[in-house]
């Protein structure tokens, strides 16, 4: 079970990544914008930190997009 969720935190931890990235925000101004530090965000994009759905909902606002994405394979 733990390496499941090991590679699912990173792969939305990289979806997340690419779609700030194609955005051209940094991780702070997208951090500011989902109500976080720019640390947690660092810590989620590398897969490092478990999330909860909400802040993933508040990271897909940030990003504008919906939530479902961070989460499609």
């Amino acid at each position: 079970m733990a390496r499941y969720g090991g590679a699912l935190l990173k792969r939305i931890g990289l979806t997340i990544q690419k779609k700030r990235r194609a955005l051209s925000l940094s991780q702070l101004e997208t951090a500011h914008r989902a109500g976080m530090s720019s640390h947690y965000l660092s810590e989620i994009e590398r897969g490092k930190r478990n999330l909860s759905v909400v802040m993933l909902d508040h990271i897909a606002s940030a990003l504008e997009i919906k939530l479902f994405e961070l989460l499609k394979k």
